[in-house]
């Protein structure tokens, strides 16, 4: 046996690596409207002991390091349909599209701030002279 072998062999050890194998079914769940609760359970049942408060402090961390790393959302109504019979969906959004659109270009977000400012300064001064 060669080295890779050996090293492609072994098997997390620690609670956290294991549940971070685990956590784009987890993430799927919960997308799905499954209870922490029985997710817990089910853990458990599978023989990885956590406390509720356990998972969510991990799912918290993994989520602090990666947000929703395997959620993709499926189905989604791009559309009104053209008529009662046909219906239009999206293709489903990719994990970086979701990041683009959830982190707005910072340079971008600055101009409209700027420009709000301006906006409501001078809405204050019109105030002033009525």
């Amino acid at each position: 046996m060669d080295i890779k072998d050996a090293l492609n062999k072994l098997q997390p050890t620690t609670k956290a690596a294991r549940l971070r194998a685990l956590l784009p079914d987890i993430e799927r769940q919960l997308a799905a409207g499954i209870q922490l609760k029985a997710i817990q359970a089910a853990l458990l049942s599978g023989g990885l002991e956590l406390t509720l408060t356990t998972l969510k402090t991990y799912l918290y961390r993994f989520r602090q390091v990666a947000p929703h790393p395997a959620v993709v959302i499926t189905n989604v109504v791009a559309a009104p349909p053209a008529s009662a019979q046909e219906s239009v969906t999206a293709q489903p959004v990719s994990v970086q599209d979701l990041a683009r659109l959830m982190q707005p270009d910072a340079h971008q977000e600055a101009t409209d701030i700027a420009h709000y400012e301006r906006i409501a300064k001078q809405q204050r001064k019109e105030k002033k002279t009525v």
